[in-house]
């Protein structure tokens, strides 16, 4: 299911730096301005709408190969199934992994102006303690940390107390994908998608 949802998720893409960036929560559209709360963008003068959606999706079921692979949406064509990570049932799911990781921004840029939908929003899972794992398990585990780049020079996959130090260090600052916070996601997502597509009517 991992796997069948995030083929339709695919090509990563890299934008270019901009100069402004406002928050969207503050977004009204009018008659051809669109008014983010701090000024207001003249739509008639905008020559490209250029909306973008950047994430990093990781489950400890996936490949380790896979781990913190980068993807990106160029427009909201495949907004539902990127939704889909964020339902309550997903979330739900997510509690039965040993570890993830979710990392997620949105943004639409107006020629040189960047609208901030979500400014890097990273949730992520480790276990606190190798309790119970097998030996699969701590593998997979330890080449998620290393792929973290959170666990330091002397990190190293193939010796455990390496992986009981970095889980030890990183515990306190788990961050946990909860109902809330994915409400909170795909109602911004959603604001981001009508926000496109009032301003290219």
């Amino acid at each position: 299911m991992v796997n069948l949802v995030r083929a339709s998720l695919i090509l990563c893409l890299s934008l270019p730096l901009v100069a402004v960036n406002a928050a969207a929560f503050e977004v009204n559209l009018g008659d051809r301005f669109l008014d983010y709360g701090n000024g207001a963008i003249n739509l008639d003068h905008v020559t490209h709408i250029s909306p973008s959606m950047q994430y990093k999706l990781t489950v400890a079921s996936d490949e380790p190969e896979s781990y913190f692979t980068a993807y990106g949406e160029s427009n909201f064509s495949n907004l539902e199934a990127l939704l889909s990570w964020f339902s309550p049932e997903q979330v739900a799911v997510l509690q039965q992994e040993t570890f993830y990781f979710y990392e997620i921004s949105a943004t639409i840029m107006f020629d040189d102006f960047t609208l901030t939908i979500i400014s890097d929003q990273r949730f992520f899972k480790i276990p606190v303690s190798l309790d119970g794992l097998d030996g699969n398990e701590v593998n997979r585990l330890g080449q998620f940390l290393r792929k973290s780049g959170s666990c330091g020079a002397e990190f190293d996959v193939d010796v455990v107390s390496t992986i009981e130090t970095c889980i030890s260090k990183m515990a306190s600052n788990i961050s946990l994908l909860d109902k809330a916070s994915a409400a909170e996601i795909v109602a911004q997502l959603k604001r981001g998608n009508s926000i496109y597509n009032n301003a290219v009517q």
